[in-house]
This record gives structure tokens, sequence and C-alpha cells, in this order.
């Protein structure tokens, strides 16, 4: 068996390469106990060994890190707010909601913040910076994206609650 630290050829059996003492062998994820490579079992709990074809397996991509702003608006008091309309003028419910979110989503795209990536959660809504167009300053965007919400929101008198986070 080939270590693949220091490339030294080392016995089947061997759990810890002869030259730089990297392991070799498989943790047996029941008990934890080294076992060699090639095992079927693990000679500890007799734990069976799953082969994965090779088919089975992904494929690996081109990974990017990025840095992300997350911006979370979430209208204040909702439930109370949205029962003391009246039954028969239920449609303003709708109506309000679908102001704020429409609102949030033409600041959030003014700002440049993906809006594919966003999600709209009952409420709420999550604005995320940097996912398909990263700029340096995402995190001040998501500042002005915030700042713009909350001023329209006051002006409506509907309070909301904002997260941002980087």
């Amino acid at each position: 068996m080939k270590c693949e630290k220091c490339g030294e050829e080392n016995p089947s059996i061997a759990l810890y390469c002869i030259i730089c003492n990297a392991e070799l062998g498989k943790k047996c994820p029941r008990c934890k106990t080294l076992c060699p490579q090639n095992a079927r079992h693990c000679m500890t709990c007799g734990y069976e060994f799953q082969e994965i074809p090779s088919d089975k397996l992904s494929k690996k991509s081109h990974i990017e890190k990025r840095l992300v702003t997350a911006l979370f608006v979430d209208i204040s008091g909702s439930t109370k707010l949205f029962s003391s309309i009246p039954k028969n003028e239920q449609d303003k419910n709708i109506t309000i909601l679908q102001d704020f979110l429409d609102f949030c989503r033409y600041s959030a795209r003014n700002y440049g913040a993906d809006i594919n990536a966003s999600s709209f959660l009952g409420d709420g809504v999550l604005i995320l910076f940097g996912i398909s167009d990263s700029h340096e300053d995402d995190a001040i965007r998501a500042i002005y994206t915030a700042i713009d919400i909350r001023d329209a929101m006051q002006k409506a008198k509907m309070p909301v609650h904002i997260g941002i986070n980087t």
C-alpha cells in the first residue's frame, strides 16, 4: 500500500507509514478502530465496511469560497397587524405583504443583491449579497438596502426587524 503523504510502499496490513507515520488504514465508524485499508470488516467490532462504486461518487467540481452578506428583514408584529384587519378586507393582508416584498426586492436589486438566491419567508425576506456577483463593499450595500427598507416601512407605519451578517 502506497502512502499518500510520502509515496513510500508499505505492507498491506500496515496501519501507519513506515517512513512518515501517516495513517494508512481506515477508521471504523462504529468503534473508531484503525483497520487496514483493504479490510472488509472491522477487526474489533465486526462492522462491515461498505464500498461505494466509483460511479456513485460525486465528481469534484470547481469549489469557490466566497464572502457573503445576508440581510434579513421581518415585519414586526405581523400576526397582530393582519388579524386587526376585518375579515371582509382580507385582501389588504395580501396587498400589504406583496408591497413589502416588492419594495424589498426593488431595493435589494438597486444595490446589487442576488434576487434569485434570496428567499421570501412568510412575512420576512432573506437577501443575499455576493453570491453570483461579488463586490468589495457587499456589506455596505446590505446596510444601504436595510436603511432604504427601514425608511420606507417607517413611512408606511409598518415596523420591521432587520439583521445583517457577513
